[in-house]
């Protein structure tokens, strides 16, 4: 530290520093410039250090120094006729400071992921661009399709649940879905991907509730199902919210994908597989899953059902 990191008063400029040997002191020196006397009892202020040089506490006092407890230094400030300490003293002060251990206060956060899968009460509601005016109330483990009748009505083919993520993961998260296989009649499995013979009869014979199959529609890629979907006979979803992967109308009316087939060997864990993600932390981020399923008039009657699994993974 030189005279160039002291700041004097401003009617004063910077004189010597002398750094003092050990156990003398280090002195700093402001010369009054200000020609006329200075009055009595004017407040003066010397600021030791600077931002590049910053005085800093000394090393304690002896070797017996017990932390928690303060060294006290002194400080002496004098007044003297010349300039840098020359000349007669005129008068002379002493304060004393007491230089002691910063605290060091911690805390560990945890990581945290939350995962709510949330029902959503039948009412008149907006969900994937598709008007309610009733509707069927899910629960957080169950979308109770009832009877379904051929032809497609809102009310009776569209079901809601919302997935809820909350988490601090630096780098996000991902939300992946499966189901354990088609909707099997008095849940038979559905051997392979697609019915061998459209559009509910499946290789056994095994009679199914088939995925939906509209243009290139897969668990990896999104297609316009429409408004109404026609004879584009199957179950698949939409979503709706800011962290969708893909949202319903992000291209198309009704943009849909299946969900990955654990029974046909389909990876939901590849790439394009999500169904929400983020690329940061989150609180109650929110998506909406917009089911639809729709059958042909010939769909043979019976108790159909599959089981859907979803899996939230924080990128920590």
């Amino acid at each position: 530290m030189t005279n160039a990191n002291t700041t004097c008063p401003g009617t004063f400029t910077a004189g010597t520093f002398t750094a003092g040997a050990s156990g003398t002191p280090h002195t700093f020196t402001c010369n009054y410039s200000g020609g006329a006397a200075l009055a009595a009892g004017t407040p003066l202020t010397v600021i030791i250090g600077d931002n590049s040089k910053p005085l800093i506490n000394p090393a304690p006092i002896s070797g017996s120094h017990a932390q928690g407890v303060a060294d006290v230094y002194t400080i002496k400030a004098e007044t003297y006729s010349g300039t840098n300490g020359a000349g007669t003293l005129l008068e002379d002060g002493f304060a004393r400071t007491a230089p002691i251990e910063g605290v060091l206060v911690t805390a560990t956060v945890d990581e945290t992921l939350q995962f709510t899968i949330a029902g959503v009460a039948a009412g008149a509601s907006t969900y994937c661009g598709q008007a309610h005016s009733a509707g069927i109330t899910t629960s957080a483990t169950a979308v109770p399709w009832g009877t379904l009748g051929s032809g497609y009505v809102i009310d009776k083919n569209e079901a809601v649940q919302q997935l809820i993520v909350t988490t601090n993961a630096s780098s996000g998260y991902k939300v992946y879905a499966e189901e354990n296989d088609q909707m099997g009649l008095e849940g038979a499995a559905c051997s392979g991907s697609a019915p061998s013979v459209e559009p509910y009869t499946f290789t056994g014979p095994t009679t199914c509730i088939k995925d939906v199959s509209v243009g290139s529609i897969s668990h990896l890629v999104a297609a316009d199902w429409g408004a109404t979907p026609g004879v584009n006979y199957g179950f698949g979803y939409a979503t709706q919210g800011a962290d969708s992967v893909v949202a319903f109308n992000s291209g198309g009316t009704y943009m849909a994908r299946q969900f990955a087939d654990q029974q046909a060997s389909e990876d939901k864990y590849a790439t394009g597989a999500d169904v929400m993600t983020n690329s940061g932390p989150v609180s109650a981020s929110a998506v909406y899953v917009c089911y639809r399923i729709n059958i042909a008039g010939t769909q043979p009657a019976g108790y159909y059902f599959s089981k859907l699994k979803y899996t939230a993974v924080p990128k920590f």
